[in-house]
């Protein structure tokens, strides 16, 4: 019996992100990562500004997608941040603490202080929610706009 080719169960998008590994390992040792594509589709719907963007961007690749109840919590050290950002910590802070008041983010309170090292803790949670709001919001002006004609 001859091998099973996985291509034939691949999606184009996973196809393509399979044969890029391949042609470019180095680029992907450390990894891929996988955000919604809500954050790109409806970046001004959300009301962020492009640095905000790619900070929530940032954010995803510093959840543990692979771990149920873990895959919205975007776990990091300011300075981290900081350093991919090319951003002062106190820009890294404040930009987190916008995100916030746009109810985009929610910071988590650290349950185990003294046995995790002093890192923050924020669910992508209410970003993920907004952006299914606003999907549902366009699919509905998209029903009534039918409607009319």
């Amino acid at each position: 019996m001859p091998p099973v080719d996985d291509r034939d169960t691949f999606t184009p998008q996973q196809q393509w992100r399979a044969d890029m590994v391949k042609r470019y390992p180095e680029l992907f040792s450390a990894g891929v990562v996988s955000i919604p594509n809500g954050l790109i589709d409806f970046r001004a719907e959300l009301g962020i500004t492009p640095t905000e963007f790619v900070y929530l961007n940032h954010l995803f690749s510093f959840t543990d997608g692979g771990k149920p109840g873990k895959e919205t919590r975007a776990t990091f050290r300011i300075a981290e941040l900081a350093r991919r950002t090319g951003h002062r910590e106190e820009t890294v802070k404040r930009t987190l603490k916008r995100l916030e008041q746009k109810g985009l983010l929610q910071k988590i309170i650290n349950p185990e202080p003294l046995l995790i090292p002093p890192f923050l803790m924020y669910s992508l949670e209410p970003l993920l929610l907004r952006i299914a709001e606003i999907e549902i919001e366009i699919e509905i002006e998209g029903e009534g706009g039918d409607k009319d004609e």
